[in-house]
């Protein structure tokens, strides 16, 4: 009897089902809340992860080079390894080959990170020309415009990113931004508030919270705000 079940158990089907189950208990443990639509998904891991990651898809590009969607996911590990310049060589290969609002996206928001905003702005508009119609499309055009001066254009853009997907709590720190460059007061403390309430950009509006009760005369709210980041950030000086 014990060797029927050892059988049983271990034959290749029920080897391949306790694998499938293994991984959707894993998958279904790994889900993030309050996502804003990213448009590739990449699992939060260390440099190690990004790095074998990489010689993988290295290795795809290398046998399939018009493949533009490895060059694609080739920008997407560099970028996570802080390559950018390399990454930005990648995503214009992938581009060069299919023109796809995605790799668009992902160009803009490399060229973003060296400061080519104009450059960005272009990318962006493209894709969005190309027919994306993503909430963090919107986001993006909204900060490249704040960061070009644009403030009008970037409000519409980040209400439309909001209302696209309301739970995106990380837009409203750029529309508290956007609301403060317009000095209109009251809409930025009540952004800020809200992006207060998101751990990517917590610590980024607590900081404009802060800076605007100072402004209002309301130190002790100021400085209460001060300690709330400092409560993370000890060595932030």
């Amino acid at each position: 009897m014990q060797r029927f079940w050892k059988k049983y158990f271990l034959s290749e089907g029920w080897v391949k089902l306790w694998c499938l189950i293994a991984i959707a208990l894993y998958c279904g443990s790994c889900v993030q809340k309050d996502k804003s639509y990213p448009l590739v998904e990449v699992p939060v891991a260390d440099a190690g992860f990004y790095q074998t990651s990489l010689a993988e898809v290295d290795a795809l590009v290398k046998s399939d080079p018009g493949n533009p969607d490895a060059h694609f996911k080739k920008a997407i590990y560099l970028q996570a390894l802080g390559n950018t310049e390399e990454a930005l060589t990648a995503v214009k290969q992938a581009i060069k080959l299919d023109a796809a609002p995605d790799y668009l996206m992902k160009e803009a928001e490399l060229l973003t990170l060296t400061g080519d905003y104009s450059t960005a702005l272009a990318r962006v508009s493209r894709a969005q020309i190309l027919g994306a119609n993503y909430p963090d499309l919107w986001h993006l055009m909204a900060r490249l415009n704040y960061l070009e001066g644009n403030y009008n254009n970037a409000l519409t853009e980040v209400t439309l990113a909001i209302n696209k997907y309301p739970k995106g709590l990380a837009y409203y720190s750029t529309k508290g931004k956007i609301e403060w460059a317009l000095h209109d007061t009251t809409a930025a403390l009540n952004s800020f508030y809200k992006s207060a309430g998101h751990p990517e950009t917590e610590y980024e509006s607590l900081r404009f919270l802060a800076m605007i009760h100072q402004s209002m005369g309301d130190y002790q709210v100021a400085f209460e705000l001060l300690e709330r980041n400092l409560g993370k950030y000890h060595n932030d000086y």
